[in-house]
């Protein structure tokens, strides 16, 4: 059983140090051709060096940690000056291990459809796991002078109205939402679940933002 293996060996081997004679030219003529379009050493040298801004390079996980860093991707941050007519208008929110919520505005309120890339079910539809509706008292979202934006550098969104101002983003798999306003406000929070017999499983609460 071995002299055949042996054998098997030493045709493979010849095959290796013994290339057919055919391969010969082409590899020359390759080779020729790569020569002629090779530049030479004093044109490399005389090239300009491409530079990257430095900005390019970071990309910050906190949209608190941002200030005034001018990230190369701001210019195409997608910017919306009024608001959706219902979800079919909302901005995406990614996270990690398929972690993702829909985002916003409507009737004065965020709202958020949270959603994960394992949530199918039976029939193998991918579902949304549930609605979140956060509603400012004595501030209507998408009157005169509202922003929402989706900021590429941090994957965050901010909407803004007057001075009231909120930013939404992931932490891996955690989704945190933040509100800043120059006075005390109340929020408003509702939620209500989506899985299977917990359709009109609807809470409220009341928040704070500082």
């Amino acid at each position: 059983m071995m002299k055949p293996q042996a054998i098997v060996s030493t045709r493979f081997e010849q095959k290796t140090m013994n290339p057919p004679t055919r391969w010969l030219p082409v590899s020359a003529a390759l080779l020729a051709l790569a020569s002629s379009l090779a530049p030479s050493c004093a044109e490399l040298e005389a090239a300009p060096v491409p530079t990257i801004p430095r900005t390019a390079t970071v990309i910050p996980t906190d949209p608190r940690r941002v200030g005034a860093l001018e990230h190369w991707t701001r210019p195409y941050n997608v910017v919306w000056d009024s608001p959706s007519k219902d979800s079919l208008d909302s901005m995406p929110l990614s996270g990690r291990r398929g972690a993702g919520a829909n985002v916003w505005v409507q009737d004065g309120s965020i709202w958020l459809y949270l959603a994960h890339n394992g949530a199918y079910d039976e029939q193998g539809r991918l579902l949304k796991l549930g609605c979140v509706r956060i509603t400012p008292v004595d501030c209507r979202l998408g009157d005169a002078g509202f922003r929402q934006e989706l900021d590429l550098a941090t994957g965050a969104i901010v909407n803004q109205q007057d001075d009231f101002k909120v930013s939404l983003w992931f932490t891996g798999e955690t989704l945190v939402f933040e509100s800043t306003s120059a006075n005390p406000r109340t929020l408003m929070a509702y939620e209500k679940a989506f899985l299977p017999g917990a359709l009109h499983n609807e809470q409220v609460h009341d928040l704070d933002a500082a």
